[in-house]
Parts: structure tokens; sequence; C-alpha cells
């Protein structure tokens, strides 16, 4: 887990460091991407189909990724204990009010063991913030292996027949015009 928060912190600071020269076309921070910037989305022919992961929530009732389908999905990666995770979380809340539940959901997804997680912070933190999406969890990290999670947050963005569009690695502003536009175009898809 520690290597985990170790990476994460690195692609935060690289995201907040690197000037805009240097930036990727897979990050959508617009605090140091230039918005005019266009975010390449991977075309519908080559874009992978993920795994159907099964989803746990708190209580213990699951669901699985085939059950969003014909919606926009983000998928996201993340622990309590990362600081770029717990920054970004907020930005999806703001992205997912643009777009509604029937257009976006956001399933982030926490991957801490029984022994690291905290539950009762995680329950203060979305009430904190307002979250009008569920966390799900990994306590078992099978997710995180499926999906071969490297660092945190990790993000899929899936379009509507559940294929990777787009993936970052790192902390992102969700809550930017680019991710706007970017989720725009996905759920425009026929």
């Amino acid at each position: 887990m520690m290597v985990l928060v170790f990476f994460a912190s690195i692609g935060y600071f690289r995201s907040n460091l690197m000037d805009q020269d240097h930036f990727t076309d897979n990050e959508i921070d617009s605090n140091t991407a230039g918005d005019d910037e266009d975010v390449q989305v991977s075309e519908a022919g080559q874009r992978r189909t993920i795994k159907n992961l099964e989803l746990k929530l708190e209580n213990g009732t699951s669901a699985h990724l085939a059950d969003f389908k014909n919606r926009v999905v983000i998928l996201s990666f993340w622990a309590s204990d990362c600081g770029p995770c717990l920054e970004e979380l907020p930005t999806f809340a703001k992205l997912s009010q643009t777009f509604g539940k029937d257009k976006l959901v956001v399933i982030p997804v926490n991957i801490e063991d029984d022994e690291s997680l905290d539950k009762n912070f995680v329950a203060a933190f979305w009430k904190k913030n307002n979250f009008s999406f569920p966390s799900y969890f990994d306590t078992k990290q099978i997710n995180a292996q499926l999906m071969d999670i490297q660092v945190i947050p990790t993000n899929y963005v899936l379009d509507k027949q559940g294929r990777i569009a787009f993936s970052s690695f790192g902390y992102n502003n969700w809550s930017s015009v680019k991710a706007r536009d970017l989720i725009k175009s996905l759920v425009e898809e026929i």
C-alpha cells in the first residue's frame, strides 16, 4: 500500500508541477494544461472491453460493471491515505452533477485491505463532500489485481458499451472543461 501511495504522490506532483508543454494527451488537469487542448479518446473500434468486475458496497451488496451499460462510467481506484485521491474525489462530484446519473456513473473503488481501511473515515468524507455516488470496496484487492493497479488514483473512463475510452494515472481535475468535453463526447456517441 505504501508503494501505491508513493507513486500516487509522484503522479500528483508531476501533474501539478509540469508545464503544459510536457503534458501528455491523457492528462486532463485544467490547473496545469490549457483548456483549449484536446484530450485524446480512443477510437471506438480500438477500445478494449473491461472485465466485468464485481463491485461491493459497505453493506456487502454487490453490483457488476455490466449493470451500468448504456451510461458512461468513471471507474476510479483510490485509498483514504492517498492525498491526490482525496483531492480528486470531489471533482468527480462536480462532473457527476453536470451530467446526472442517467448519463454518467462514478464508481470509486477503495482498494485498502481490511486492516488499513477506516470505513468511518470514508463515511465522514462522503458526508462532508455530499457525494451522490457510493464508494465501493475491494478489501481483498481482487479488482485491483485484475486491473493491474500500480498507481492510485487510477481512473478508467468507459463508454456506454463498457469499453475503455480513456485512462489516467495520478490526480486529474474532473471538474475541468476538458473533462466535461471528454464525458460529453462519450455521452453523445451512438
